[in-house]
C-alpha cells in the first residue's frame, strides 16, 4: 500500500459548547479556516482534539464533521487510539466508512504494555481499517516508546505507513527516515529538520491550529530552496511557543479564538484558561506584530 502524504497536518481542535457537548459547527469552522490557509490535511481527534475526554460516539461525530467540512480537500487522518484495541478497531472502521484516507493511533495506555501487545494492537487496527496507518508515538502521555525496529517491522509487513514522532529525537528521526516509503511527522519545532532528513516529511501538531500560515510557509520556502526563510519561520514558531502561559490545549483553543473562531473551553478535568491568562497571552502574541498572510509567502 502506497501512502504519500507529506505536508502540513494540524492536529485540529474539537470545539465545545457551553453545555459540554461537542460543537459540530464550531469544529467545522476551524476545518474550513485551516484549509483556506493551504494546509495539506488534518489529524482529527488526537491529543489536541481531546480524544481522551470524548466517548466513542462523540469521536465518531467529530470525525464525520471534519470529513464533511473538508469537502475533499487534503488527506484526513483520524486518530483512533484508545485503551481498548476493540474500541480502536471500531473507530478505525467508522473513520474509513466516513471517508478518512488514513487512521492513526497511540499505543494502548493506562495498563503497562509489552512490545508484543503494542505490535498486536497496531496489527489489528491495520487489518480492521484497510487504509494507511500512522503510529502516534507520544511516550510522555502513554508511557510507552515505539522504537525504530518496531516501526521497521510493521512497515515491512505493510501494516504501518507513517509515524508522528511526538518527542524531540533527531537520532530516531534520522533512523526512521531510512525506512522506505515511511511518512515522518516530527513535532512542529522540528519540521524544517525533518524536511532536510526524510524523503516524506510532514508535521502534525497543535500550533498549526492558529498559525497554519507559518508551517505552510516553511514547506513552500523549503521546497523552493529558500532555506533561510524556512529556518526563520521555524525559529519564529519556537519563539511563539515561549509566549504560552498556560497548558497547551487551553492556549491553542484561546489562540484559535484570537484568529476569530470561538471554540469554547476544554473538557473536564482539564482546567479552563483564565480570562487574565488569555488577555496576557493575546498581548504577548500581538507584540510579534504578525502579518499572517505574509508568513505563507515564498521569498528569499
Amino acid at each position: 500500500m502506497v501512502f504519500n502524504a507529506p505536508g502540513v497536518f494540524p492536529a485540529n481542535i474539537t470545539a465545545r459548547r457551553d453545555d459540554g457537548k461537542v460543537d459540530i459547527e464550531g469544529t467545522q469552522e476551524v476545518v474550513r479556516f485551516l484549509f483556506s490557509k493551504g494546509v495539506d490535511g488534518l489529524h482529527v481527534c488526537g491529543s489536541t482534539g481531546e480524544f481522551a475526554s470524548l466517548g466513542v460516539e462523540d469521536r465518531k461525530a467529530v470525525a464525520e464533521a471534519c470529513i464533511e467540512a473538508a469537502e475533499g480537500r487534503g488527506i484526513i487522518i483520524v486518530h483512533v487510539g484508545a485503551i481498548s484495541t476493540a474500541d480502536s478497531c471500531e473507530l478505525a472502521v467508522h473513520a474509513v466508512e466516513a471517508g478518512a484516507q488514513a487512521v492513526s493511533s497511540v499505543p494502548p495506555f493506562y495498563y503497562p504494555q509489552s512490545r508484543e501487545g503494542v505490535m498486536r494492537h497496531y496489527t489489528r487496527i491495520a487489518e480492521a481499517a484497510g487504509v494507511p496507518l500512522v503510529i502516534y508515538d507520544n511516550p510522555s502521555t502513554t508511557g510507552f516508546t515505539v522504537d525504530v525496529e518496531m516501526v521497521r517491522e510493521l512497515a515491512e509487513k505493510d501494516q504501518v505507513h507513517g509515524i508522528k514522532l511526538a518527542r524531540q529525537d533527531m537520532t530516531a528521526l534520522a533512523r526512521l527516515a531510512e525506512i522506505k516509503g515511511l511518512n515522518l511527522y516530527p513535532v512542529e519545532t522540528f519540521y524544517v529538520g525533518g524536511m532536510a532528513t526524510a524523503p516524506l516529511c510532514g508535521t502534525i501538531g497543535s500550533v498549526g491550529n492558529w498559525i497554519p500560515e507559518a508551517f505552510v510557509g516553511m514547506k513552500r520556502n523549503f521546497e523552493a530552496g529558500n532555506i533561510s526563510r524556512a529556518a526563520y519561520l521555524q525559529r519564529l514558531v519556537c519563539r511563539l511557543l515561549e509566549a504560552y502561559n498556560f497548558e497547551e490545549i487551553q492556549v491553542t483553543k484561546a489562540l484559535v479564538e484570537y484568529r476569530g473562531i470561538p471554540c469554547g473551553t476544554t473538557w473536564d478535568p482539564l482546567r479552563p484558561i483564565t480570562e487574565e491568562a488569555k488577555k496576557a497571552l493575546f498581548r504577548a502574541i500581538e507584540s510579534f506584530n504578525l502579518d499572517f498572510d505574509d508568513l505563507a509567502t515564498v521569498k528569499a
